[in-house]
């Protein structure tokens, strides 16, 4: 990550921005201590803002909308340089340390908490040299980070905005004050897994991807070399808030939301208006001039949502997968999904699209072979029902927080935090508990995931992969190249498991994404993993093998200059 001169925070009861009175003469600072920040100012997220006292007013100033409906947490942990040896405190907008809660202060237009910094000197002492990280969180997802560390034998810290070095007590309280705007959530993907390769977008915009390259699905200006087994850049200069692997393409949104696509385009799936050149080496732009919120890449098409809430699909329609009501070949160009629902999300992936709308509805569209679609109906209730060419309700009385569309099945998570899956379940990728031994294989009808797990989040791929609530990852299907990350490789007749089985390394995820047969995720402290088929180099270890636990892939903090 990028190192910044952040001196640490002047503490003096409710610190006034022009410094505060004290009896006690300023203690010199030994050194000069470097600490890490991330926020709008310091190449992280484009809309969200750290605020004095912690840091110096942002300069040019914040001109994003303000988003203050948000439930945001705030964690502060004692700092190795690397992880977080003790979480120390944690705040939300309903219960924190001595009572104290994160609030929206509407007339300055941030979000605001008091440290009381007791609760460190009581429990862990507070030491020269010791680093403790504020880390602000929605969900899972970490918008922005800042190290404060002591300077002077535990007895003073220093203000940035006024230089001076303020003596610290027992009891001293830090006001951590910050701004979140509208588009700092990230609705798309911070890492993708798909067919034979992977992508990533680290905080500073920048995307890396990595294994097959044979269609110029890694967007590095060249279809050579064919397999890169460790990320690489795409190219363009473009700043990405999110990226989505396909098959054998790829597509992101740029911070600015435009759409971008490269890679195979033989079916109009990078959306430029035409089927020529079938391979783009380099991101190329969306025609139509949508803004788009996220896209999702398929096999041979690709959906997205625009700040409107508006659906639009492009690339291949032989089986109703743009969900324009018709069932045709090739639209080279963004059409809308008929419906006139307005959706959060869509996702695309081998044949079939789900969409998520903003009442929490969920609706799927496209090849229903196996009941992916999920209202109950597949190729055994008749050919009318193979293909779906209109966005079709998902059977039963549920409210989704979010929603999936796998290879060839389908899960979401209700609002109470419920995972359900349907579709395909030969190798127990529904996680009921059972597979289905009998051609088609299909549980038409969403079915509750086992184990009493509370979910943030269900991926699906050829597998299907969650987050708790707590950020601890478990996958359950197909697991022939140990794409669940449990340290095993099933085997004939089943090469799966039928429950929930908890990814192993002790990392906690804020983000994770299934592929066809390996799975990569994101820690809240930026870091990429992978596990899985490796044979593409999709796994980004450097190396062609199978991994059935996670292995680090790259930091996602800007890299060090």
């Amino acid at each position: 990550m990028r190192r910044y001169l952040f001196p640490t925070l002047g503490l003096c009861g409710t610190l006034l921005l022009g410094g505060c009175a004290t009896d006690d003469e300023p203690t010199a600072p030994v050194g000069a201590p470097e600490q890490a920040i991330s926020d709008g100012v310091h190449e992280g997220n484009t809309h969200f803002f750290f605020l004095p006292p912690m840091v110096p007013t942002p300069d040019p100033p914040p001109t994003g909308e303000f988003d203050g409906t948000l439930a945001p947490d705030v964690w502060i942990c004692i700092w190795d340089g690397s992880e977080c040896r003790a979480d120390v405190a944690m705040y939300n907008t309903e219960t924190g340390p001595a009572s104290e809660t994160i609030r929206v202060v509407h007339e300055d237009e941030h979000y605001m908490v008091n440290w009381h910094t007791d609760d460190i000197l009581e429990n862990f002492g507070l030491e020269e040299g010791e680093t403790y990280r504020i880390r602000v969180l929605v969900g899972l997802q970490v918008l922005g980070y800042a190290d404060v560390e002591v300077v002077s034998s535990g007895g003073a810290l220093k203000n940035v905005d006024t230089e001076e070095l303020i003596p610290l007590k027992d009891g001293r309280t830090l006001p951590i004050k910050f701004r979140i705007e509208e588009g700092a959530l990230v609705s798309g993907e911070l890492v993708s897994a798909g067919g034979n390769h992977s992508c990533a977008v680290d905080v500073s915009g920048d995307a890396y991807c990595w294994g097959s390259n044979f269609q110029g699905q890694l967007g590095t200006g060249s279809l050579y070399p064919t397999l890169e087994p460790t990320p690489v850049a795409v190219t363009g200069g473009h700043k990405f808030q999110s990226v989505s692997a396909g098959a054998s393409h790829t597509c992101g949104v740029t911070t600015d939301g435009d759409a971008y696509c490269w890679g195979f385009n033989l079916y109009g799936q990078l959306g430029t208006g035409s089927v020529y050149p079938y391979y783009q080496a380099t991101p190329v732009a969306v025609t139509g001039g949508y803004k788009f919120q996220s896209v999702s890449a398929g096999a041979q098409y690709t959906c997205g949502v625009t700040t409107d809430g508006d659906a639009y699909c492009w690339g291949f329609n032989g089986y109703g997968s743009l969900g324009i009501g018709s069932v045709g070949y090739i639209v080279a160009i963004p059409v809308a999904v008929t419906g006139g629902h307005e959706f959060q999300s869509v996702r695309a992936l081998w044949w079939h699209a789900c969409g998520l709308t903003t009442d929490g509805n969920g609706f799927c569209w496209g090849y229903n072979y196996h009941g992916q679609v999920g209202d109950g109906t597949d190729s055994s209730t008749g050919t009318s029902h193979e293909r779906k060419p209109s966005p079709t309700a998902v059977g039963g009385d549920h409210t989704f927080q979010s929603l999936d569309a796998g290879w060839i099945h389908s899960c979401g998570v209700t609002t109470a935090g419920d995972a359900l899956c349907w579709g395909y379940n030969r190798h127990g990728q529904v996680g009921d508990g059972t597979t289905s031994p009998v051609w088609p294989y299909n549980k038409p009808s969403p079915t509750a995931v086992t184990g009493g797990i509370t979910f943030h989040h269900v991926s699906a791929g050829f597998h299907s992969c969650g987050l708790a609530t707590d950020g601890a990852a478990y996958c359950w299907g197909y697991n022939r190249f140990g794409e669940l990350g449990d340290g095993t490789f099933s085997s004939w007749p089943d090469y799966g498991k039928a429950n929930p089985v908890a990814v192993i390394g002790g990392q906690t995820f804020q983000s994770i994404s299934a592929g066809y047969y390996h799975t990569c995720g994101v820690t809240p402290a930026n870091d990429g993993y992978c596990w899985g088929w490796g044979g593409y180099g999709q796994v980004g270890s450097g190396t062609y093998t199978n991994k059935s636990s996670p292995v680090f892939v790259l930091d996602l903090d800007p890299p060090t200059p």
